[in-house]
C-alpha cells in the first residue's frame, strides 16, 4: 500500500537501497554481487516466458511502477 500512497517516496527509497549496495560493493572492490530482479520490471500485459529484453518495452503496472523503475536501474547499474 506505501507504493501507492507515496510513490515518490517508494521510488527514491528503494533506488536508494539499491544505488547503495552497487556503489558499496564497487568502492570496496567486489566483484560479484547477486541483484535479485522482480516480475515488476516487465511490461504490464506481457507473455511468458519472461525475458530480459522485455524491460522497458510497454507499460509498467501503474500500482509498482516506482519499485520497478528502481529494480531497472539497480539492474542496469549492475551492468
Amino acid at each position: 500500500m506505501q507504493a501507492l500512497r507515496k510513490p515518490m517516496r517508494c521510488f527514491l527509497e528503494n533506488l536508494d537501497m539499491g544505488r547503495n549496495i552497487v556503489l558499496a560493493a564497487l568502492r570496496n572492490q567486489i566483484r560479484k554481487i547477486l541483484n535479485i530482479a522482480s516480475s515488476c520490471m516487465y511490461p504490464r500485459k506481457t507473455t511468458n516466458p519472461l525475458k530480459e529484453d522485455m524491460v522497458l518495452k510497454d507499460k509498467l503496472e501503474p500500482t509498482n511502477e516506482g519499485y520497478a523503475l528502481s529494480k531497472i536501474v539497480t539492474a542496469r547499474l549492475c551492468l
